[in-house]
C-alpha cells in the first residue's frame, strides 16, 4: 500500500515571497527617491576656476595696510606691518599714523599672543578670535584669514563644497554653504574673483567686501581694499598700501615676537582680562 505524502507548508514559501517583495519596494523606493539637482555647469566651472586660483597663492608675503576701525566705543586709524606664512606662522604691527607702536601680534597653531608696548603683560588665547574680541577688537577673521584674502587664497576660508548657487546680475555666481558654516554665502564676480563673503563669527553676523583689485601694485586677481561690517556696530576698512610675496617661507627667527625682560604671560579668561586696546592715540 502506497503511502500519501503530506504537502509542504505555505507558511515558508510565503515568508519568501513577502521578502522578495520587501526588498524589491525598498530598491523602487531608492530609485524613485529625489536625487540632488546637479550645478547648473556655469556655476560649477566658475567654483573649479576659483579653487584653482587659491591653490597658486604664493606661501609667504609681507605687506603694509592701514587700517579704519569704528566700534562702539573708539573710532581710529591704525598702520599695519603684516607678514608672514599663509599657513603660519603670522606677525603684525599696529601703530598710529605718526609712527608710535600699539600693539604687536603674533598668531600660530597655539592661538593669538599680543603685547602693547609699555605694558607688563603680554597676553594670549587658544582662539584668535576671542583673544582679539577680549581686547576691544571684535573681527569675524584671524590673522590666518586675512593673510588668505592678501595673498589670494580665498579658497581656504570658504567649506569645500556648497550646497546652491545661483547667477547674479553682474554676470558671476552667488554661493551658498551648508547651515552650520562659518562662511554662508560667497560670491564671484565674472572672473571667478571673490567680491563678497558672508557668514557668522562668535554669534555674530558679518559681511566682507572685497574691491580694488590690482591696485596697489597687486595682480589683477587680488583685492586691494576690503571692506567689513559686523552687526550689530562695528566696521572697518583695510587698505592695502603695498605687497611683496615669496615661494620660500620666512624663518623662524623673523616671526617671532620677542618680550622685553620681566614681562609676564597671562591667559585672556573672562575674568582676567586687560584693558582695551587704545587704537585713538593718532
Amino acid at each position: 500500500m502506497t503511502r500519501a505524502l503530506s504537502p509542504r507548508p505555505a507558511a515558508p514559501r510565503a515568508a519568501q515571497l513577502l521578502a522578495a517583495l520587501a526588498v524589491l519596494a525598498a530598491l523602487a523606493g531608492v530609485s524613485c527617491a529625489p536625487r540632488p539637482t546637479p550645478p547648473p555647469a556655469p556655476a560649477q566651472a566658475m567654483w573649479e576656476a576659483f579653487a584653482l586660483a587659491g591653490a597658486a597663492a604664493p606661501p609667504a608675503f609681507s605687506l603694509r595696510a592701514s587700517l579704519n576701525y569704528a566700534g562702539p566705543d573708539q573710532q581710529s586709524r591704525v598702520v599695519l606691518k603684516f607678514w608672514g606664512n599663509v599657513g603660519y606662522p603670522l606677525r603684525l604691527d599696529m601703530s598710529t599714523s605718526f609712527g608710535a607702536p600699539v600693539a604687536h601680534w603674533r598668531e600660530d597653531g597655539e592661538g593669538l599672543l599680543t603685547y602693547a608696548p609699555g605694558s607688563q603683560a603680554a597676553w594670549r588665547h587658544r582662539d584668535p578670535l576671542a583673544g582679539a574680541a577680549a581686547l576691544g577688537l571684535p573681527f569675524p577673521l584671524t590673522l590666518r584669514d586675512l593673510a588668505g584674502l592678501a595673498a589670494g587664497a580665498v579658497r581656504s576660508l570658504a567649506p569645500a563644497e556648497f550646497v546652491a548657487a545661483e547667477p547674479t546680475p553682474e554676470g558671476g555666481w552667488a554661493y551658498a554653504f551648508a547651515k552650520g558654516e562659518a562662511v554662508r554665502r560667497l560670491v564671484l564676480d565674472p572672473e571667478a574673483r571673490p567680491v563678497r563673503l558672508e557668514g557668522t563669527a562668535a554669534g555674530r553676523r558679518y559681511v566682507l567686501r572685497l574691491a580694488d583689485f590690482g591696485e596697489s601694485g597687486l595682480p589683477p586677481d587680488r583685492a586691494a581694499t576690503f571692506f567689513m561690517d559686523l552687526e550689530p556696530d562695528v566696521s572697518a576698512v583695510l587698505r592695502i598700501k603695498s605687497m611683496d610675496t615669496a615661494m620660500a617661507p620666512w624663518p623662524p627667527e623673523a616671526l617671532a615676537l620677542p618680550l622685553p625682560p620681566g614681562t609676564r604671560l597671562r591667559d585672556l579668561t573672562p575674568g582676567q582680562t586687560p584693558e582695551p586696546l587704545d587704537l585713538s592715540r593718532n
